[in-house]
């Protein structure tokens, strides 16, 4: 089977791709690899849920044109791969070369499941997680984690801090644990319950974590909210992030790092509620550029989504605070609650680039671009 890249005019930085290709042809996963038909060189392959073959694509020039071929040789088999754990205790482990990625943390008394300690390929933690107290003291607040998800009003209930009559989210059971060379991924559903313990809406996030490729870690979160006890009011304001991250002091702006967007503003006082693309905090760790940017997927709802962020590290999308950014500006639009019905389905989709580096804005703004931009590919 061979299969051709073609890069566009703009040409494309190295990220993960896809392709369809005919169920019969593929046979074990563990023993199939791309070798590239100029070098020889192979790359490790991977079949996700939609039947597709997954790599991560090295970068191409403008206009250029790769060819390779599928092999079942068994020389891959050993390839390193990114390892999701299940534990008893109804957490989980993500793991590459034996070094811990992320935490999946349900089996905690927060109020919420939570992705913890991301690591950058090298190893820096990225991100932290408040304590209790954690806010007097300069801190993150014990209600921020280093990657969740919560919004301050969903009809009426406060799922975004910690305060006695807020809701909780409830892990209810991993629906998909996968390992494999090119991603892991790892799927929960999570009942969101009001102060009284019934459930709201259920959650099915999904967490797809690529291996390292160049220096940078792209982790794909994926938010499917399903409005099955009825109907669904998320309200206008400024609390709340479907996807939210508290970077490490060092990336902060308060510590001395740099908080910017896909506008070219900086800062909390210019970045907070501009409808942006995208939102980077970037900083030093031992005298080495570290950061972590959050991309916005056009298929999402508002998109480009407005921005909770804070100069000491905060950052969070958040599409429904329209009147409370915007204030009479966004009251004359509409403002921007969002009522969904019972039964349906509302599905967000962010992309993490934890990254040992500080990317200049048009090398984001590219790497943004290949979280919605598909290659040329053909199978033949």
């Amino acid at each position: 089977m061979r299969i051709t890249v073609q890069a566009s005019a703009e040409g494309r930085p190295a990220a993960p791709v896809a392709a369809r290709i005919p169920l019969q042809r593929v046979d074990d996963e563990r023993l199939m690899g791309l070798v590239d038909a100029d070098s020889g060189r192979p790359i490790p392959v991977q079949v996700d849920s939609r039947a597709r073959l997954c790599w991560l694509q090295d970068a191409m020039r403008p206009n250029e044109q790769r060819q390779y071929r599928l092999q079942n040789a068994g020389f891959l088999a050993d390839a390193a791969r990114v390892v999701v754990r299940e534990l008893d205790s109804g957490d989980a482990e993500i793991q590459q070369d034996q070094r811990l990625i992320a935490t999946y943390r349900s089996a905690t008394a927060a109020r919420r499941p939570f992705l913890s300690s991301l690591k950058s390929p090298a190893g820096f933690g990225v991100t932290i997680d408040g304590e209790p107290g954690g806010a007097d003291a300069g801190g993150p607040a014990a209600h921020h984690h280093s990657c969740w998800s919560g919004w301050g009003d969903v009809n009426g209930v406060d799922h975004w801090t910690g305060a006695a009559r807020a809701g909780r989210q409830k892990h209810r059971r991993f629906t998909l644990s996968s390992s494999g060379p090119v991603f892991g991924r790892l799927s929960a559903m999570i009942d969101w319950l009001d102060s009284s313990g019934k459930t709201q809406l259920t959650e099915q996030r999904v967490y797809t974590v690529y291996a390292a490729l160049h220096g940078m870690r792209i982790i794909d979160v994926t938010s499917r909210l399903i409005m099955a006890y009825g109907d669904v009011t998320f309200g206008d304001t400024t609390e709340g992030g479907i996807c939210a991250v508290r970077v490490a002091p060092a990336l902060s702006r308060r510590g001395g790092g740099m908080l910017r967007n896909s506008l070219g503003e900086q800062g909390e006082e210019d970045c907070r509620g501009s409808a942006a693309a995208w939102c980077d905090c970037t900083g030093q760790i031992d005298d080495r550029f570290v950061g972590v940017t959050m991309i916005d997927s056009p298929s999402n709802l508002r998109f480009p989504t407005l921005w909770n962020v804070t100069d000491d590290g905060l950052m969070a999308a958040n599409p429904f605070g329209v009147s409370s950014y915007c204030g009479e500006g966004g009251a004359d639009r509409g403002g921007g609650a969002r009522t969904f019905a019972r039964d349906e389905v509302a599905m967000f989709r962010y992309r993490l680039l934890i990254h040992d580096s500080a990317p200049s804005p048009e090398e984001i703004d590219r790497l943004a671009a290949c979280f919605s931009q598909s290659l040329e590919i053909v199978v033949d």
